[in-house]
């Protein structure tokens, strides 16, 4: 496997649900996502010349994409990233309580 390559560009990336709180038992929560290093240990399709990292919470509608992360010619790769995945969603409290 070839020596890691040089670290991506540090990508932010953010969502936010349209999130109704005027309800007492709905507050909004934050669910954040960091990934530090992209391993690839075997080549992948021949025509596939970047990779793109996608992250979708279940239920949103919402899907965070990275930058396009070039591949090798080999289509093996170990290098480190700066990816930060937020995403802003609804939480909604149970009658009795959260514990």
């Amino acid at each position: 496997m070839p020596a890691a390559l040089n670290t991506q560009a540090p990508m932010n990336l953010f969502s936010t649900w349209e999130v109704e709180c005027s309800s007492s038992t709905c507050v909004p929560r934050l669910c954040s996502l960091t990934l530090t290093k992209l391993l690839i240990y075997k080549k992948l399709e021949k025509e596939l010349s970047t990779v793109v990292v996608t992250i979708k919470m279940q239920g949103s509608k919402n899907t965070l994409r990275s930058d396009e992360i070039l591949l090798p010619p080999s289509g093996q790769m170990k290098t480190d990233l700066a990816l930060t995945f937020s995403l802003q969603y609804p939480h909604f409290l149970k009658k009795e309580g959260n514990n």
